[in-house]
């Protein structure tokens, strides 16, 4: 476990996210819950699946590639 570490979370605006409907059911079993006391989870739809950036791409060679060192 990493100590010491002083990160400053920045959580993203969730104002232009809708919920279409609640009727979505997913079940989850948690093996362990009191490695995982509470759970929380969404559903996205209407997702594209396509190639990243090319400066994304590039962002994740360079640490694949510093990784190697």
């Amino acid at each position: 476990m990493q100590q010491d570490i002083n990160i400053e979370l920045i959580s993203p605006s969730v104002s232009d996210f809708h919920v279409d409907e609640r009727k979505l059911k997913i079940d989850v079993e948690v093996e362990d819950k009191d490695l995982a006391p509470r759970y929380c989870g969404i559903s996205i739809t209407d997702v594209e699946v396509k190639d990243s950036p090319e400066w994304i791409q590039n962002r994740f060679k360079s640490y694949r590639n510093h990784s190697k060192k």
